[in-house]
């Protein structure tokens, strides 16, 4: 049986500039540095991919303060290609226009909409195809980082995800609902249009916290949060040749919610980025960006003030395999 391995993943760094920090000066971060390899078979319906590395996500509210991710064995995911698509292992997320690996999307900094996103978990998935559509289920346990989702003590990590994706007359969609037991939950619709020169993407998500949570959270920490918060992300991305200028507007109403920005002050949240990009080749590229973030009483300067903007200036090379 002859077997085919194919190298993918890619590595991805670069300098950050922010206002309003801790530490007010410029930071050199190894975003991504993930090596997966994918063994597969004409002959065999089962396929395996092992990864190697990990990912160090810079976000508009906040840059690792890591300069580098953990190297490690940490993908083993088993993907038997029956009618329904089964994937067993630590898994990547379905929701969303922006991916957990920043070389994968169009600007640096993973946006504020998209830093809810659920993030890799182990666990089970299974996809059913039909003409131009999918329709998935999934369940997962542990989570790669146990803390994405707390509340202060109180943390969740069981979850489960429900979607359906498809193409109508070349316009892409995908409506999604993630489950995290008794914390908050999900719902997402993302629809993209790719013109060639141009391409259009939006990403709306509703976010609401389950009543367990809410209890929880009123009784320890007396707390009253609002119920839900509603996400607004747009991305306009302009191509020349091997220039691109992506460019994404974002606005959250989160009231007293928490879900986005853990300030009771942040009730809207505005972002904007802006990002040339020169791909080089059609694996590598060099890109800068602005991004200007508007989040009241959130972001920590070095002084201990909590102040309500941040300006980030980011230059980032990548490469992928």
């Amino acid at each position: 049986m002859n077997t085919d391995l194919t190298l993918e993943g890619g590595i991805s760094a670069g300098y950050f500039y922010p206002t309003n920090s801790v530490s007010n000066s410029d930071k050199f971060i190894l975003s991504d540095l993930l090596f997966r390899i994918v063994s597969s078979s004409k002959n065999s319906p089962i396929s395996l991919n092992v990864s190697i590395g990990d990912t160090n996500t810079p976000t508009v509210f906040d840059i690792p303060e890591n300069y580098y991710p953990e190297i490690k064995a940490h993908n083993g995911t088993i993907i038997f290609n029956f009618p329904v698509r089964l994937e067993l292992g630590l898994l990547e997320p379905v929701e969303g226009f922006e991916s957990t690996h920043t070389f994968e999307n169009p600007n640096i900094l993973t946006g504020a909409v998209a830093s809810i996103e659920p993030y890799n978990a182990y666990g089970i998935r299974g996809t059913y195809s039909f003409n131009n559509f999918e329709i998935y289920y999934g369940f997962y346990g542990k989570r790669l980082d146990e803390t994405e989702y707390c509340y202060e003590d109180f943390c969740r990590g069981d979850s489960w995800e429900i979607g359906v994706s498809g193409n109508i007359n070349n316009v892409e969609f995908l409506i999604s609902y993630y489950d995290l037991s008794h914390f908050y939950n999900i719902l997402g619709i993302n629809i993209s249009k790719d013109f060639g020169k141009l391409e259009l993407a939006s990403h709306i998500v509703y976010a609401f916290w389950d009543k367990t949570a809410k209890d929880y959270i009123r009784k320890n920490f007396n707390s009253q949060l609002d119920k839900s918060a509603l996400g607004l992300a747009f991305y306009i991305i302009p191509k020349f040749n091997k220039f691109e200028l992506p460019l994404r507007l974002e606005y959250i109403s989160q009231g007293k919610s928490q879900i986005f920005s853990d300030s009771l002050d942040a009730n809207n949240i505005y972002s904007f980025s802006i990002t040339p990009t020169y791909k080089a080749t059609d694996k590598s590229y060099l890109r800068a960006e602005i991004t200007y973030t508007k989040s009241n009483k959130t972001f920590e300067n070095k002084n201990g003030d909590l102040k309500d903007s941040r300006t980030y200036l980011a230059v980032e090379l990548g490469y992928l395999f």
